[in-house]
């Protein structure tokens, strides 16, 4: 079952638009998208096997040619045209708690902060705090949020173990 891993492509693909600036309709149809996928308990796979993907709420006809795309091929070439506009590390730093696309973006216009690594660095050499939206408190969250995020990566959720 790929709901779950399509999902997940269309958060990405509403963050890289939100980072673009892109229009706020359209970002919120790619999330309305992906929650919907999350939500339906039949494999996306059926369904678009049985070409009712539009009949899902949220899926209009673009998203639903980027879903087969992906079911046939792997890939979605709109996602990956997206992610060649950032550095690699840019959606990284958007799954840290706290650190939404806005964030990511005007830390990266402003310190060159395009990774984990840099972001961390910055928080403990406390870059960030005398940046407009931004503070002491911002960085110590930020520092806890890596730390998270670094210490998530190490468990499973009992949902994904039950399906393994």
């Amino acid at each position: 079952m790929k709901n779950k891993e399509i999902a997940k492509l269309l958060y990405q693909i509403a963050e890289l638009l939100s980072l673009t600036e892109e229009n706020p309709f359209r970002i919120r149809a790619y999330e309305r998208a992906a929650q919907s996928i999350e939500s339906i308990p039949t494999p996306i796979e059926e369904i678009a096997e049985k070409d009712e993907l539009e009949e899902v709420p949220g899926i209009g006809e673009s998203v639903a040619e980027k879903i087969k795309e992906y079911l046939k091929t792997g890939r979605i070439k709109y996602l990956d045209d997206l992610k060649k506009k950032f550095p690699e590390g840019l959606l990284e730093i958007m799954e840290v708690p706290g650190m939404g696309p806005k964030k990511a973006k005007y830390l990266f216009d402003k310190l060159k902060i395009s990774d984990l690594d840099s972001l961390k660095k910055a928080a403990e050499e406390g870059k960030l705090r005398n940046l407009p939206g931004f503070g002491e408190k911002t960085e110590k969250n930020i520092l806890q949020g890596i730390e998270l995020k670094a210490s998530s990566k190490e468990r499973i959720l009992l949902f994904d173990a039950i399906n393994i």
